[in-house]
């Protein structure tokens, strides 16, 4: 069985004479995809939330009274009231 042969996609014309096998071939073009530069980014925003909002997400995430008042540094009856709940 014979073995596969590799053919390039753009295989070079064959030289009509010596002469033109002596001159020099112009550079083939790069078959890799063009590269375009990249997307300039927004630059980061920062957001300030109030500490009721604060306390609200901290609940969401499962954070129990006590522990979003010793996280925020807030007496429990703000977070208590911050929150909704009698207490």
């Amino acid at each position: 069985m014979l073995d596969p042969v590799s053919v390039s996609q753009n295989p070079a014309p064959l030289p009509q004479s010596a002469a033109d096998a002596a001159q020099p071939r112009a550079a083939e073009p790069d078959p890799s995809p063009e590269v375009t530069p990249a997307k300039a980014q927004a630059p980061a925003v920062t957001v300030e939330i109030s500490d009721s909002a604060q306390a609200k997400l901290l609940q969401t995430e499962g954070y129990k009274v006590p522990e979003i008042s010793f996280k925020l540094g807030i007496d429990e009856e703000t977070i208590n009231s911050y929150l909704n709940v009698g207490g």
